[in-house]
């Protein structure tokens, strides 16, 4: 339905993403966004309409960024991106543009929607041994964005290198 790879396509171009940044020592940053309010939206204007800004959501998150990042529908109105190349920083601005950019989305059965997004960035890791890592922390992110108001960018970052435990840096990059 949104043109892009399912969640199953997303973990089999994640083996290949993530062995090629080990071998050759690469950043790649992982970003799973969902739109804010998106049951609202089924709920008040219908699953079409759902479908639609689904739709649009893809399309503009492919439009985002370059050939050879790898984007997919998770499930329902969740997306995960894999950033080649890009570290968090880099994959959290490319993500800010969109969290902008979404607000001029119209859906054509709910015109007046307006849409918005949540977005969790993390980084790969040295002990990162699959997709699940990176999911794990991406989401807490992601999760952190929600809780700190919607509609913003989070990135997961280490206390410190030689700390016990993990926190999330929410950051909101243009005002809102």
């Amino acid at each position: 339905m949104t043109n892009v790879l399912n969640r199953r396509g997303l973990d089999e171009a994640a083996v290949r993403a993530i062995g090629h940044a080990n071998r050759n020592q690469r950043p790649l940053a992982l970003v799973i966004c969902d739109l804010d309010g998106f049951k609202a939206l089924n709920d008040g204007h219908g699953h079409i309409a759902g479908d639609e800004a689904l739709r649009g959501f893809a399309r503009l998150l492919t439009s985002a960024v370059r050939r050879g990042d790898i984007v997919a529908r998770m499930g329902g109105d969740e997306f995960g991106l894999l950033l080649i190349d890009t570290d968090a920083a880099a994959a959290a601005d490319v993500m800010e543009r969109v969290r902008v950019e979404i607000s001029c989305l119209i859906v054509p059965n709910a015109q007046e929607a307006a849409l918005q997004a949540s977005f969790g960035v993390a980084e790969l890791i040295a002990s990162d041994a699959t997709l699940e890592d990176m999911v794990a922390r991406a989401d807490t992110a992601l999760y952190q964005a929600k809780k700190d108001g919607k509609n913003r960018v989070a990135i997961w970052r280490a206390a410190s290198p030689s700390a016990e435990g993990w926190f999330v840096e929410g950051t909101q990059l243009a005002a809102v």
